[in-house]
């Protein structure tokens, strides 16, 4: 575990569109703080949330013209990352600048790729368009107080599935790997549980069911 990374390069969720307006919003990525806000045209920009001047956390700042002011010290960066005005000054320090990373909005969720620039899409279903879809406004959201890499790992387990889920393999696992950083398992299981929901599943789709898990970048 010493050798993976604490928050691999990859989207994440940040948040509903609703969130996000033209005030700055503090974001949170394990030790990672981001500052989002909206421009007046309703695009989105994202910016590392530490002022490179004084260290100040620019989510208690406001929007100036598009710009992103400081709350120590007034210094305004605009969507690139650089400082394009300090209060009594024409002089800018080349120091003077922060991180952006790139943001998508969809189905009314904002996406921050945690990186310069993004290695892949936003993932969704392989082969499917998200225009054809929609998000229903009750969805739920699940913390899990772990490692990201067990989560992923979670997928290519199927003695997992088999002890913790019920589901017992009927054969080998089939792997694929469709395009780059994009990882798939896919395999044939019995449905073992005793719980309501596996005796639902059973009568309306019968004893075995196809499981497919795909991960990206992680």
């Amino acid at each position: 575990m010493a050798n993976i990374s604490r928050l691999p390069e990859s989207w994440y969720w940040v948040g509903r569109a609703k969130k996000f307006g033209t005030n700055p919003v503090e974001v949170r990525l394990l030790h990672q703080k981001f500052v989002l806000y909206r421009k007046k045209d309703g695009s989105l920009v994202a910016l590392n949330a530490n002022c490179p001047h004084a260290g100040a956390n620019m989510a208690s700042g406001r929007i100036e013209e598009d710009r992103l002011v400081c709350p120590f010290h007034a210094w305004a960066y605009g969507e690139s990352g650089v400082c394009e005005k300090i209060p009594g000054t024409d002089c800018i320090p080349k120091f003077a600048r922060v991180a952006t990373f790139p943001v998508k909005e969809q189905h009314g969720m904002v996406f921050l790729y945690y990186g310069r620039r993004p290695k892949f899409e936003l993932p969704f279903f392989q082969g499917k368009d998200p225009n054809d879809f929609f998000c229903s406004s009750k969805t739920v959201t699940i913390f899990q107080d772990a490692h990201w890499w067990t989560v992923c790992a979670n997928a290519w387990d199927p003695q997992h599935f088999w002890h913790v889920h019920n589901r017992i393999p009927r054969e080998a696992p089939v792997y694929d790997y469709p395009e780059p950083y994009v990882a798939n398992v896919s395999f044939k299981s019995k449905v073992a549980g005793k719980n309501m929901a596996d005796r639902f599943m059973r009568k309306v789709s019968g004893e075995d069911v196809d499981l497919e898990l795909t991960t990206y970048c992680g």
